[in-house]
């Protein structure tokens, strides 16, 4: 990742230093403004969130295989795409370079349920996930004509990502003949960070003033610090708001005998005997986008 940041980094540098070189000779230093609006669908990394889906799931297998008769259903499955849009505003500067400043929005979504049954006991778990990240971007253009409709452009810049998640858990245990016993948590989160983002696209003209584009863009970021709110109630009527931060946990299963990794949302930093490599969560939102949409410019000299 290190790597990454640099070579996006040295990208954004050697646009911006000849942009602003260029800009000393030449007659104008606006050629004009263009507004850019955009959508289509990423990926994304997700990093611990995802990799404590993985070993949930790892988990429930482990735990099920261990009983003759235990039947497993459903599983939560990863956070891997979701839409993404960006609306930029581009001046246009000399010798086929701009700058940009856009804002984007990006989601990603799961709804998943797991139920282990034995012996007429059945113990599930569903669990609602949203994220979401609001990314302010500065990019350095450079354009490359290539014929007299058609252009292509490579871009780089950096960008402030603010994140979100919303969640709601739902614990149930059900045994015959008896009322469901149940817990749930629901809450939201937030982080923010600074990140990088670069990418390559081709654009169409339709008239002087209207374009067709099409580009990729990869991005890192990756947000630390999540910081929200739980609710929790059960069937007892027991209810409690507090104040919680998200960690990340490799936690020791006496049943299985295997260490999983989890996200933990508490009040406190978790300690114990059964946990080790203790730490702040982090959520990654690196990854890949492709967007189609339609580029007005205005202005143009």
């Amino acid at each position: 990742m290190k790597t990454e940041k640099r070579l996006v980094l040295f990208g954004l540098v050697f646009l911006f230093a000849m942009g602003f070189t260029s800009m000393s000779y030449a007659d104008s230093a606006i050629k004009g403004f263009t507004l850019k609006l955009g959508g289509g669908a990423g990926s994304w990394n997700g990093s611990d969130f995802n990799n404590f889906y993985l070993d949930f799931n790892m988990r429930m297998n482990n735990t099920a295989g261990l009983v003759t008769g235990a039947d497993l259903n459903g599983q939560i499955k990863e956070l891997n795409h979701g839409p993404d849009f960006e609306g930029e505003f581009i001046i246009e500067l000399p010798n086929n370079f701009a700058l940009g400043i856009g804002v984007g929005y990006m989601v990603r979504t799961g709804d998943d349920s797991v139920e282990l049954s034995l012996f007429g006991v059945s113990n599930s778990i569903g669990i609602e996930t949203r994220f979401t990240a609001i990314p302010i971007t500065l990019n350095g253009y450079f354009n490359l004509p290539l014929g007299a409709k058609t252009k292509a452009y490579i871009k780089a810049g950096v960008g402030y990502y603010i994140g979100k998640s919303t969640y709601f858990v739902r614990q149930e245990t059900r045994i015959l003949g008896l009322p469901p016993l149940w817990q749930e948590d629901e809450g939201d989160a937030s982080s923010s960070d600074f990140g990088f983002q670069g990418g390559v696209g081709i654009e169409f003209n339709l008239s002087e003033t209207v374009a067709l584009f099409f580009e990729t863009v990869g991005r890192y970021a990756n947000l630390k610090n999540w910081e929200g709110q739980n609710r929790y109630n059960d069937f007892l009527g027991a209810s409690e708001t507090e104040s919680v931060d998200w960690y990340y946990a490799e936690e020791y299963d006496d049943t299985t005998r295997v260490w999983y990794r989890t996200v933990q949302i508490l009040d406190e930093e978790p300690a114990g005997s059964y946990l080790r490599n203790v730490r702040k969560a982090e959520i990654s939102y690196s990854g890949v986008s492709l967007r189609l949409g339609i580029k007005i410019t205005f202005g143009k000299k």
